[in-house]
């Protein structure tokens, strides 16, 4: 007869050799492959966010993805989902909001909006919580919340031809 112990044992070790013998599961991020140098002064790993598919197709073409407290949509030809790749602007579409009814808002207008080189449109809202980041007339353009509506004549902000260079530039 085997006891509440027992059971639980052979639970835990059965679970511990099917991952042993299977892998791990797939992961639908790569973390960039940061590496531990085991040395005392290595700074302990961060976990990326969970990662969740909210919508797979939406207007056709984007998949709405959760990672964290964050919502993207990005359209589905641009590759596999990556959280780092997305925080450093380094896909060529993609909208962000903390909100996924915002998210879809914003995706909505783009599209109606257009990647036109005379389109404006709002393509990521709080970023480092107090910046919008704005493309027009295909730059770039990081504006403080505070500031209000966007104006390119009188803008004081950061600019750039990337989403990725404006926001390397926000402290």
């Amino acid at each position: 007869m085997m006891t509440r112990a027992t059971l639980t044992f052979v639970a835990f070790s059965a679970a511990a050799l099917f991952s042993v013998a299977c892998g791990n599961p797939p992961s639908y991020e790569s973390t960039g492959g940061s590496k531990r140098d085991g040395s005392a002064n290595a700074a302990a790993p961060t976990s990326p966010p969970a990662v969740e598919l909210v919508e797979e197709g939406f207007l056709g073409q984007y998949n709405i993805i959760r990672a964290g407290k964050r919502y993207y949509a990005l359209p589905q030809d641009q590759g596999a989902f990556d959280t780092d790749k997305a925080e450093r602007g380094g896909y060529a579409r993609l909208f962000i909001a903390n909100d996924v009814a915002r998210v879809r808002t914003m995706t909505q207008e783009g599209i109606n909006a257009g990647f036109g080189p005379t389109s404006t449109m709002l393509v990521e809202e709080g970023y480092k919580t107090k910046f919008n980041i704005i493309r027009h007339n295909g730059s770039y353009y990081a504006l403080a919340q505070d500031d209000g509506a966007f104006d390119p004549k009188t803008f004081k902000g950061y600019r750039g031809a990337s989403l990725q260079e404006v926001k390397s530039q926000i402290p």
